[in-house]
């Protein structure tokens, strides 16, 4: 069956990944990027911005200075100069993802850089709260990810007066995604139940221990670490302190729009279930190479075109009752908890204490990485700098963030409060002269 274009992927779920990049009018993917490139909703979008086109700066060198701001977390203070880059892994649209090696240890890590006037030119664009969630993506990455197998682990964040970082553990196995599409489309079945029962430890974590929603979870945003278990990342949306089915608001920017459930486009409001809903558009989709909502998607109004979603003849029903429960329209009849989903007819008997302590066969090893250095390739023009602010940009720190950086290796996150206040966040909508 044919797949179905995903929305700014431009490519079927079953063409072979390699076969899909000599595609004509097709937009070639980083392997293995931290970042996602489904279409989001944004203010941003095919914005031209003021004063000219925008350049890619250099990512090091220049005049770019570490910042070592009060407060600052850790007693080992991060820096650029910590760092070996040994590649590229990917380009976002607020900056790159880079294979590096931490002079401390001696072993390779991501480190994700975050454009400062990239954040600054978003914000003014309508989306008020991109530097808000920028700190929250560092204080849930500080306070949670140790504490679970199944979350990108965190080492450590810091900044210079161009731009945020921040160092994560490297999952040399890429985006599920990529491993979906090298597979013809699909996963087998036995990969599918071992990496579900991995997200739904990973989401009731979130939930049960940090009150908190992620929000979008899809195949992008699930790596697969070296030792083949997933690993769930990229907590830029994800928004803490909510009850079980309240507290989201519905703007849509920054949201991946086609992954929403139905509750979303009603104001209702949302709550965890919206998390299990995103599950199971994975789900279907590593199930049969597409998306469930074919040309429609899960507003209310559209519930009968698209609900029960149809499958490939060669879905067992048992995966398919799954995949439906986690689909469910309306939140209150959604399986939306761990042992929902325990209790279904396709995880009877299995092994949910082994799942946890990662003792399950992985269903796919990856291949031991080159760790010798290269010349980085050219990515594309998305860092949204200015011409105009060249010559300010080495000399001036945009949006200074008190109390940002921190080092995982001094300081456990129960021990220090690293969540920024409200005051730390500094307005600089007259500094830059926006």
């Amino acid at each position: 069956m044919k797949g179905l274009l995903l929305p700014g992927i431009g490519r079927d779920l079953d063409v072979p990944c390699d076969k899909a990049r000599e595609d004509p009018g097709t937009e070639p993917r980083s392997k293995g990027s931290l970042y996602s490139t489904r279409s989001r909703i944004s203010t941003m979008a095919d914005t031209p911005l003021t004063g000219g086109s925008a350049t890619r700066q250099p990512e090091e060198g220049g005049n770019e200075r570490p910042v070592f701001e009060e407060g600052e977390m850790g007693g080992k203070k991060l820096s650029q100069d910590d760092f070996e880059v040994v590649g590229s892994l990917g380009y976002g649209g607020y900056g790159v993802v880079r294979l590096v090696r931490w002079a401390v240890d001696h072993k390779l890590y991501a480190m994700k850089s975050v454009d400062k006037w990239a954040l600054i030119e978003r914000r003014n664009t309508g989306d008020q709260r991109v530097v808000q969630r920028l700190a929250d993506e560092r204080d849930f990455y500080a306070f949670a990810s140790h504490d679970c197998p199944f979350l990108v682990q965190f080492v450590g964040s810091f900044q210079s007066s161009k731009r945020f970082y921040f160092v994560l553990e490297f999952c040399s196995g890429g985006e599920l995604l990529d491993r979906v599409r090298r597979c013809g489309g699909k996963l087998p079945l036995e990969a599918f139940k071992v990496y579900i029962a991995e997200l739904c430890i990973a989401i009731d974590f979130i939930h049960s221990k940090h009150h908190a929603i992620h929000r979008d979870i899809k195949l992008e945003n699930v790596l697969i670490g070296s030792d083949g278990h997933v690993r769930l990342t990229d907590f830029g949306c994800c928004k803490p302190n909510l009850n079980r089915f309240g507290g989201g608001t519905n703007s849509v920017i920054g949201f991946s729009i086609d992954i929403m459930p139905p509750e979303f486009f009603t104001g209702s409001g949302y709550g965890y279930p919206l998390d299990w809903f995103q599950l199971g558009i994975l789900g279907f989709e590593i199930l049969n190479g597409r998306h469930p909502f074919g040309s429609f998607s899960a507003d209310p109004d559209d519930e009968q075109k698209w609900y029960p979603p149809r499958y490939n003849g060669d879905v067992p029903l048992e995966y398919q009752e799954l995949v439906n429960g986690l689909l469910h329209p309306d939140p209150a009849e959604r399986w939306s908890t761990l042992d929902r989903v325990k209790g279904s007819a396709l995880f009877e008997g299995f092994n949910w204490g082994a799942a946890t302590r990662k003792e399950l066969e992985v269903p796919w090893l990856p291949p031991k990485v080159d760790e010798s250095p290269k010349e980085e390739p050219g990515g594309p023009d998305n860092t949204a700098l200015c011409r105009r602010r060249t010559s300010i940009t080495d000399h001036y720190d945009p949006l200074p963030l008190r109390r940002f950086s921190f080092c995982y290796d001094q300081f456990t996150a129960k021990d220090v409060d690293v969540t920024p206040r409200s005051e730390d966040i500094h307005n600089t909508s007259s500094e830059d002269g926006m």
